[in-house]
């Protein structure tokens, strides 16, 4: 009876144990967040893109609005020359003025601060879209491996809002 009892909680001890590595390997730091991350990136860096019903100052909009977490409704676009827009907002907490610059080649925004450098290193995200019809996806994969994904839909007045899917 005692080699009974010492192999239960052996048993025991060792189903703990499992549980224990699942649960921390699970998290942000474990080899399960990479499968889930990997996941989320629907889109694939390509050097075709369809605008969908959206212009390119609307993307740019949208990938502001969605880098940013402010509404596309406060983003003003003018185009700074050539292929380049320049998008502004006044932050609602304390209306401070941002200015960003904004290029798309194939899928992918390029951006930057307006007088500053284009988002390019290796260590800043790449940010990819997908448009059909009214519905833009806005995806940043970010250096560490992790994606954001932002959905918008165009209104029939115009305007882009940012949905939950």
């Amino acid at each position: 009876m005692k080699n009974v009892g010492s192999i239960v909680m052996y048993g025991m001890v060792a189903f703990l144990v499992f549980l224990y590595i699942s649960e921390n390997n699970s998290g942000d730091s474990g080899g399960g967040s990479e499968v889930a991350e990997e996941s989320k990136r629907q889109i694939q860096l390509s050097d075709e893109a369809s605008m969908g019903g959206y212009s390119e100052e609307e993307v740019c909009k949208a990938a502001m609005s969605s880098m940013f977490f402010h509404s596309p409704s406060i983003m003003e676009v003018s185009q700074s020359g050539g292929e380049i827009y320049k998008v502004s907002y006044r932050r609602p907490s304390d209306n401070s003025l941002w200015e960003n610059k904004c290029q798309i080649k194939g899928n992918r925004i390029y951006w930057g601060s307006f007088d500053g450098r284009w988002r390019t290193n290796e260590l800043d995200g790449v940010i990819l879209f997908m448009a059909f019809g009214e519905d833009l996806t806005i995806q940043e994969n970010h250096s560490d491996g992790s994606t954001s994904v932002t959905y918008f839909e165009k209104r029939d007045d115009g305007s882009i809002v940012e949905v939950e899917l």
